[in-house]
C-alpha cells in the first residue's frame, strides 16, 4: 500500500520534472539512481534526483550527504564478507528487526538503503526476499567509501 512513499517512480519524474529533462539522459539517470523496490513500483532516490536535476552531473550525492560511521563500525565488528552484497536471501523477520544489539548486517543494509528487494520468494507458507544493490550510486558507495575504510 505504501511501497512508493519513499521515492519517485519513472512516471513521477516524467510528469513532475518535465521542464527539467531537456538535457537529461534518462537511461543513465536510471542506472545511477533508480532500482529501489518496496513491493510496489521501482523507485528513484528523491534526494539524488533533485540534486542531479539541479546540477546536471551524475555523481554520488546520497552517500556524501551523511557519514554512515555506524555501518562501517558494524561491518568491521561483524567481519562481514563484502562480496555477499548481491542476491542475499532473507526472511520477513530479518527485515523487520530493530534490536540494535541483535541486528544483522543485512538488516542494516536494507534499512539504510544499501540493499533493496530484488524479488519475493514464496514457498508454501514461507516468504523470503532476495536483496540486491539497487543502483550504480550505491555500488560506488559500497566499493569506494565503505570497503576502503575497512581494514583488510
Amino acid at each position: 500500500k505504501y511501497g512508493n512513499i519513499c521515492g519517485y517512480t519513472e512516471e513521477d519524474i516524467k510528469e513532475k520534472f518535465k521542464e527539467y529533462l531537456d538535457d537529461i539522459d534518462l537511461k543513465e539517470m536510471s542506472k545511477w539512481y533508480d532500482g529501489y523496490w518496496f513491493l510496489k513500483d521501482k523507485l528513484y532516490n528523491p534526494f539524488d534526483i533533485l540534486q542531479y536535476l539541479q546540477n546536471k552531473t551524475l555523481k554520488n550525492y546520497w552517500f556524501t550527504s551523511g557519514t554512515p560511521s555506524f555501518l562501517i563500525k558494524l561491518l568491521k565488528e561483524k567481519r562481514y564478507y563484502l562480496p555477499r552484497f548481491s542476491n542475499i536471501v532473507v526472511d520477513e523477520e530479518l527485515l523487520n528487526t530493530f534490536d540494535i544489539d541483535e541486528i544483522k548486517v543485512e538488516t542494516i543494509l536494507f534499512q539504510t538503503g544499501y540493499l533493496t528487494i530484488k524479488r519475493v520468494l514464496k514457498e508454501d507458507e514461507i516468504t523470503e526476499y532476495e536483496l540486491t544493490i539497487p543502483n550504480k550510486e550505491v555500488k560506488i558507495s559500497l566499493s569506494k567509501c565503505i570497503i576502503n575504510q575497512i581494514p583488510k
